[in-house]
């Protein structure tokens, strides 16, 4: 088992100044009506800075705003950011529940929590369950190629602890793995694990994860948008109990610099197909996902279009 993508100390105040840069970089693109952050920053040099830009409806933005980012921003800023229409950013809060909204510039355009009670716990279940099994992804790739990120470990973990709390579920030994993850981000910078410590919890804490994810997809019913298709080479099929299995021809892991790891994963996923094993609903879906679907689709297609170097405002759940 290789580890990689350590994290890497960089200061709040570091974090601030690139989020500065950012939103300036934002507000000169055409269309700009506001921009936030969203995500906290408790655990700088694993926090990764989350921001999405609002346009107007009408607006359409062919630049990619993290290009030329010096190394320092492509650490902070893990992925794309995020960009909707007005129109959209507005709807997507029926749908999606991203936190800790701040206001960089601009207008705040957030609308008021526009869903009925019943409606709303509806869709944090069904918000909850797509993380679950985006994270089935993230285990399956990592444990079937042998290499483990991290930094990608420590994020996801404490992205969990708000699913399970979302779910309202009892789930002692896997809150017990997450809050031993939780305690490494505190403690990263001063008294890290041991890497014997984290090869030791990997094998334990992916074993009840899909033991806690199998029981609650049998309390709790997963409806899937269109598409079977998780990324490039990501299958997903219905069925029990959950798990993960690989045809291909898988290379041996070996311990390699961070700048390439992006390349073996990539190679390995040209040589292999992944199936992810979910029980989920087949089933027409309730009104609120059903219509949660469609904004999904309308989003992804906007953002294909106008917005192609931002993400959409959807869970992490995109399939094909």
């Amino acid at each position: 088992m290789i580890l990689v993508d350590h994290p890497r100390f960089v200061s709040l105040a570091a974090y601030e100044a690139e989020i500065a840069a950012m939103t300036e970089r934002l507000v000169k693109l055409p269309g700009v009506v506001a921009v936030y952050r969203i995500g906290g920053l408790r655990a700088p040099g694993i926090s990764d800075i989350d921001m999405v830009a609002v346009f107007a409806d009408e607006a359409a933005c062919y630049s990619d705003p993290c290009a030329g980012l010096s190394a320092k921003g492509r650490y902070l800023f893990v992925h794309q950011l995020f960009g909707a229409p007005l129109s959209l950013f507005r709807e997507s809060f029926r749908y999606t529940f991203f936190h800790d909204f701040r206001l960089l510039a601009g207008e705040d355009v957030r609308p008021p929590v526009p869903m009925e009670d019943e409606a709303r716990k509806t869709m944090l279940r069904q918000w909850a369950l797509e993380f679950l099994a985006r994270m089935l992804g993230s285990i399956a790739v990592e444990d079937l190629y042998g290499v483990t990120k991290l930094r990608g470990l420590l994020l996801h973990g404490k992205a969990l602890l708000y699913d399970l709390d979302f779910l309202g579920t009892e789930a002692p030994v896997l809150r017990g793995h997450l809050e031993r993850i939780l305690h490494w981000r505190k403690t990263w910078f001063g008294d890290p694990p041991s890497v014997e410590e984290v090869r030791a919890f990997l094998p334990d804490f992916r074993r009840d994860f899909v033991t806690f994810l199998d029981r609650v997809l049998a309390e709790h019913p997963l409806f899937l948008p269109r598409g079977r298709k998780l990324g490039r080479n990501i299958l997903v099929v219905n069925g029990q109990p959950a798990g993960y299995a690989c045809r291909g021809l898988r290379l041996p892991a070996f311990p390699l610099p961070d700048r390439w790891v992006r390349q073996f994963f990539s190679l390995q996923h040209r040589l292999n197909t992944i199936e992810l094993h979910l029980p989920f609903a087949e089933g027409p879906a309730p009104a609120v996902i059903a219509a949660s679907f469609d904004y999904r689709e309308r989003a992804q297609a906007f953002n294909r279009e106008r917005l192609p170097h931002f993400m959409p405002l959807t869970s992490s759940l995109n399939l094909a």
